[in-house]
Formats: C-alpha cells, structure tokens, sequence
C-alpha cells in the first residue's frame, strides 16, 4: 500500500485555498474564451497578485483594529485603578 500523497491544499492557508479556488474558475472561463495557455497564465499571476495584496492589506488592517482594541482595553483597565 502506497503512502498518501500529499496535495499544496493540505498546507495551504484560508486564503491560498480561496485564491487557488478564484484561479481555477478564472481559468476555466479563460478556457472557454479560447485563450492561449501564455494568456491564461499571464493573466492568472496578475489576478493571484491582485488577490493576495488584498488579503495582505484586509490582514494588517484588522491587525491595527486588534492592536488599537487592546490599547482601548487598557486605557479602561487603567481608569478603574
């Protein structure tokens, strides 16, 4: 019996699993549209780029919202001493 081989999706974050779920829809249309396999690709980077920097930019914005949460705790934990 063969050992089981391993996917990229059994270590992949919320987010690679999201954009590899967009990418492969995109490609699908892509696909459909008659493009060539360069076109796909090109077009497929850009949009996983776009995609990414997005999920970067949602990351540290919720981030800042913790960071700025925790400091409003503090100030109230230190009013009631």
């Amino acid at each position: 019996m063969k050992a089981k081989e391993w996917n990229m999706r059994d270590f992949a974050s919320i987010e690679e699993l999201q954009v590899l779920s967009n990418l492969e829809v995109l490609n699908s249309v892509f696909i459909t549209d008659n493009l060539t396999v360069n076109e796909r690709f090109k077009k497929l980077c850009n949009i996983a780029i776009i995609q990414f920097e997005a999920f970067w930019k949602l990351s540290s914005m919720n981030k800042l919202k913790e960071i700025e949460a925790i400091e409003n705790i503090k100030k109230i934990w230190k009013s009631w001493l």
